[in-house]
This record gives C-alpha cells, sequence and structure tokens, in this order.
C-alpha cells in the first residue's frame, strides 16, 4: 500500500508534460519569431536561426586530443558554446563550434542544443559548455532541458502532428497497418533530418506533450477554462498554435 500511495501520487503531480509542453511552447514560439512570414519547414535548420542571431558557427577538431586515446574521455564532443568578453567592442562575443567530421544531422543537433545554452546565458560575459554525442549520465539539469530543447525545435509539434497523419495515411494505401513503432521513428528522424537515437531518445517526451493537447482538447468548456490557472499560459498558448491539427481523424490515430 505504500508503493501505491506513491505511485498514485506521482500520477497525480502534473509537472513533468506541463513542463515539456512549456519548453514545445517556447521553442515554437522562437520558431515563429525567427521565421519568414512565421512558416517553417522540415528539416529545421538551426544554422539559420544563428545567422539572424548574428552568431558565427565554426566547424573545427574539437576531440584533437583524442587521437592516442584519452583515458578521461570516454565520448566524443560534437559542439561547443564559448561565450566571452571582446576587449574590442567591450560586449561578449559568443562562438559556436562544431565537430568537423560529424554528419550534417548530428551537427544540427548539436547546434540546437547549444542554442538553449545561449538563450538561457546570453547576458553572461563568460561562459563554456561542451557537448557530447551520446551522454549518458548528465552532470546538470540544464542538459537535460538542452536536450528536451533541442528535439522539440528539430521536430516542431504542429509539423508531428502533420507528419504522423500524412504517415498513417500512407500505411492505409499500403496495407501496413498496425504500424511498426521502430519504422515509424525511423520515417520521422528521415523527414526532420535527426539521427534515430535522438528520436528515439525523445519519444517519450513528445508523447507526454501528446496526452496533454489531447487532454484540453476533449475537455468541455467549462473544464477548458480552468486549464489556464492549471497548467498556465504557455501550455494553452501551444493548444492555440496546434488545435487546427486536432481533427477527430488525428486524435482517433494517436489514442486508439
Amino acid at each position: 500500500m505504500d508503493v501505491a500511495t506513491i505511485l498514485n501520487e506521482a500520477l497525480k503531480d502534473e509537472g513533468l508534460y506541463v513542463n515539456y509542453a512549456k519548453i514545445y511552447y517556447a521553442v515554437m514560439k522562437l520558431l515563429k519569431e525567427v521565421s519568414e512570414q512565421n512558416e517553417y519547414q522540415f528539416p529545421i535548420e538551426i544554422k539559420n536561426i544563428y545567422k539572424k542571431l548574428n552568431i558565427e558557427v565554426l566547424k573545427t577538431n574539437l576531440n584533437e586530443f583524442m587521437g592516442d586515446g584519452d583515458p578521461q574521455k570516454v565520448n566524443r564532443i560534437i559542439g561547443k558554446i564559448s561565450i566571452r568578453p571582446d576587449y574590442t567592442s567591450g560586449k561578449s562575443k559568443t562562438s559556436i563550434y562544431v565537430e568537423e567530421n560529424m554528419s550534417p544531422a548530428v551537427t544540427n543537433y548539436a547546434l540546437a542544443h547549444e542554442l538553449c545554452h545561449y538563450i538561457l546565458n546570453s547576458e553572461r560575459t563568460r561562459y563554456t559548455d561542451d557537448y557530447c554525442i551520446m551522454p549518458m549520465l548528465p552532470k546538470l539539469a540544464g542538459e537535460l532541458l538542452a536536450d528536451a530543447f533541442a528535439i522539440f525545435l528539430l521536430i516542431p509539434f504542429d509539423k508531428f502532428l502533420e507528419t504522423f497523419k500524412k504517415y498513417i495515411d500512407d500505411a492505409k494505401i499500403k496495407g501496413s497497418i498496425p504500424i511498426n513503432t521502430e519504422e515509424w521513428l525511423n520515417y520521422l528522424g528521415s523527414v526532420a533530418a535527426v539521427p534515430y537515437y535522438y528520436v528515439a531518445c525523445a519519444y517519450q517526451q513528445i508523447r507526454h506533450v501528446a496526452y496533454l493537447m489531447y487532454d484540453i482538447h476533449i475537455a468541455d468548456e467549462n473544464r477548458r477554462a480552468n486549464y489556464c490557472g492549471l497548467y498556465g499560459k504557455e501550455v494553452m498558448g501551444l493548444y492555440e498554435m496546434v488545435k487546427d491539427k486536432l481533427d477527430e481523424e488525428t486524435i482517433n490515430l494517436l489514442y486508439q
């Protein structure tokens, strides 16, 4: 019964999927602000966002000391942010570095991850962060936040819904229903130009957000009116962004 009590308390805690939805709202708001006429398409090119922010992106060898095997390094660095004083202008200068020997998809993910660190630390005069290709045990909560930010930025929720509906429609024509989850995630990764590893790791987070949007969508008018106070304006803002994508057919496909 003690275990049951703990599990029931965890079930009632709405923080997890609410926070993911807030991150999703933030990245989609950012995308609309930096996109021409508020429109964006797959794949999301993070370099274009850095251009609008006037931040240089440099390719370099971030692992030059690992040639003979560094016993202190068990992973490869693929991205790095450096904020430092610029004594010429008297202001701070931000540079983003990416590993020169990585695929475009991995590079794009690293850039998205470091973009979160830039947004969180842009007011600082000095800051650095390295991002590895497969971080297993992050030391800081900010790394988990940046990972969620990156995948949500590369797979905006409205585009996720559009892509899922198209995938199901094609599967019906081919007679391949029910769908295979691994094949679906591979397809989503290929359309968004995101490596399968990152899509698979983050898919549970996307499902958290999908559940919350579904819960809001099916709520009656009185219950939905209370959701702004319960979940916050950012969550309801995300719902407003995607509610037109939540037609009855898509709802049934997502939650059958």
